[in-house]
């Protein structure tokens, strides 16, 4: 009886449908410095459900606070970038807060040419 139990227990564990993945986020912010540049950590794309088959990361580029005196959000320029292949999948400017979808694989974020005080914030939790 004991074994039988057990058995089915396990099948039931087996046959259960997977959890959401852990939110990964990475992050850079530009402080005063001669950089123009900075990059995030690598995160790996991650679906809205599991077994979806469109994967995404989300995107966050603003001005920390207090805000550069000289700059405003509207001089930002971001991009996401393949980590496997150098390839830009998404890019903008300003205060943006936006998804890219049709993510497989593992990316960073980069803000390039812009001034300091300027983020850039990458997710992939579900709810943008």
């Amino acid at each position: 009886m004991a074994v039988g139990l057990m058995v089915a227990l396990f099948a039931t564990i087996v046959a259960a449908p997977s959890a959401y993945a852990a939110t990964a986020t990475a992050e850079c912010t530009l402080f005063l410095s001669v950089s123009r540049s900075c990059t995030t950590g690598t995160i790996s794309a991650s679906a809205n459900n599991p077994g979806e088959a469109s994967w995404f990361v989300n995107v966050r580029a603003f001005e920390a606070k207090p805000p550069n005196p000289v700059c405003d959000a509207s001089d930002i320029k971001w991009q996401l970038i393949d980590a496997n292949n150098g390839q830009i999948v998404g890019f903008g400017y300003g205060d943006t807060t936006t998804r890219i979808n049709g993510l497989y694989g593992r990316y960073y974020g980069r803000l390039f040419n812009t001034c300091s005080r300027m983020s850039i914030f990458i997710n992939t939790n579900p709810r943008l």
